[in-house]
This record gives structure tokens, sequence and C-alpha cells, in this order.
């Protein structure tokens, strides 16, 4: 039988190059919310383009600490999540 273990994890803003100003768009999901591996967990627009979050495996959402429509920085913590493995 397989049992889950979990990992407190910050979820911080990717660096994404020559940029001062990254607005935290729009999360896709709420705390408390379960997520699978490669879910998009929030959006990220800069004055050159547009990303997204995913997630890197399946967890859910402890804390969020970023609002929508939030200028942040390279390397942030906007979010707290729980993450899943099997073993």
């Amino acid at each position: 039988m397989q049992s889950q273990n979990t990992t407190l994890t910050d979820l911080r803003v990717p660096d994404f190059g020559d940029t001062d100003e990254i607005e935290l768009v729009e999360w896709q999901v709420s705390i408390g919310d379960e997520f699978s591996k490669d879910q998009e967990l929030c959006d990220f627009v800069t004055d050159k383009a547009s990303f997204c979050l995913e997630a890197p495996q399946a967890g859910k959402i402890e804390e969020i600490f970023s609002k929508n429509n939030t200028i942040v920085k390279a390397g942030d913590i906007v979010a707290k999540a729980l993450f899943y493995s099997t073993q």
C-alpha cells in the first residue's frame, strides 16, 4: 500500500528576465482548492508578455499572500501550497 507524503512549499514569482514590473493578474485557484500537476494556478503579465504559474505536482492551496491585480517582483512568495507525493 502506498502512503501519501506532503510538503508545504512557497509558490514564488518566476524570473521573467529583464523586467521590473510584474502584475499578478488573476488566481485560478482559491485557498483550500486542490489542484493537479501542470494545472494553471495564477496568471502574470509584464510589459512584454503574459505567463501562467503551473503546478509542478498535485497539491492544495494553503495560503494566498498576493491578491489579483497586484504588482509583484521575481522571487516574491505569492502563496503556500501543500504538495502531495506518493511513496
